[in-house]
């Protein structure tokens, strides 16, 4: 079983899709739990005693959590799958390359986000500012620089702006392991505003950016194969479900959501929806305790 876990919703970007709370203070973003090491480290050994097999940071932008590589390290020593999802930005530089150099051994995929092959029109959507793709394109040099294992994943999403757009020329040049392509989703008390509503791709328009990029396998979720199929760990440390049209609803700490009926509905959704794949990545990693020194 996977899960997200949101680390903080602190981010260097503002891209107006977003679907974090617009509350930022809400679901402990004032005070997120993993700036504390200990609280974290008994989080993520109930995660693994509770059966998740991999374990993805995400935000915010994680790489502004300062205990990120140290979280990885314990997740490494608890056997979970690694992943880091990132706008890419921090990777792209040389404090970027430095993370990676100390703390590459402990991750087994890089998501990166990227929804155009205009950084004129990433800027629009708030992603970025102005260099977006050339960051990107930066960021995975390091990564195959610094750590080479690691697999790379792309994430797209689609919206009224950028679903005519030709991605061929990137995606050649990445060379990802796994492209997941998202329809553009509403989320209540998130980016349900009038600016985001108005992005919402025709069902048209995400069958021909599709069909345009067939030959490179994208993973299509629409925002009805989103909906309860992810269960997230939010700032505060507890877990929560999207529910439709209800928005975020919290299901409690680790033991209350393992004994939760939603999780059934997760368990199938996320199947249906192709969440299901070959994400080991077999290899011979360090130890955690190299994190600390």
């Amino acid at each position: 079983m996977p899960v997200n876990w949101h680390l903080l919703w602190e981010c260097n970007y503002r891209c107006i899709f977003c679907f974090n709370p617009r509350d930022r203070s809400s679901y402990g973003g004032s005070n997120p739990l993993c700036n504390d090491l200990r609280a974290a480290r008994v989080l993520i050994q109930e995660l693994a005693d509770a059966g998740v097999s991999k374990l993805t940071f995400v935000g915010g932008e994680p790489l502004l959590c300062r205990n990120l590589g140290k979280l990885l390290a314990l997740s490494k020593e608890h056997g979970l799958t690694t992943m880091i999802v990132t706008n890419g930005f921090l990777l792209a530089r040389p404090s970027g390359a430095r993370f990676l150099m100390k703390y590459g051994s402990y991750i087994d995929w890089i998501g990166l986000s990227i929804d155009s092959n205009d950084s004129r029109k990433e800027a629009l959507l708030g992603r970025g500012f102005g260099s977006h793709v050339e960051d990107i394109v930066r960021a995975v040099a390091n990564i195959r620089k610094y750590a080479e294992h690691v697999r790379i994943k792309l994430n797209t999403v689609i919206t009224k702006l950028t679903w005519n757009d030709d991605l061929s020329t990137i995606l050649d040049e990445i060379r990802p392991d796994r492209w997941k392509v998202f329809e553009l989703k509403i989320v209540e008390g998130a980016n349900d505003g009038r600016e985001v509503l108005d992005l919402v791709p025709e069902p048209w328009m995400v069958a021909s950016f599709i069909r345009r990029h067939k030959q490179y396998n994208p993973v299509l979720e629409t925002s009805e194969d989103m909906s309860m199929s992810y269960l997230m760990i939010f700032p505060d440390g507890n877990l929560y479900i999207d529910m439709p049209g209800e928005g975020y609803r919290p299901i409690g700490g680790v033991r209350e959501a393992c004994n939760n009926k939603l999780i059934l509905h997760i368990k199938r959704n996320l199947k249906k929806r192709g969440g299901l794949y070959d994400w080991e990545t077999p290899r011979a990693g360090a130890t955690a305790e190299a994190a600390y020194g």
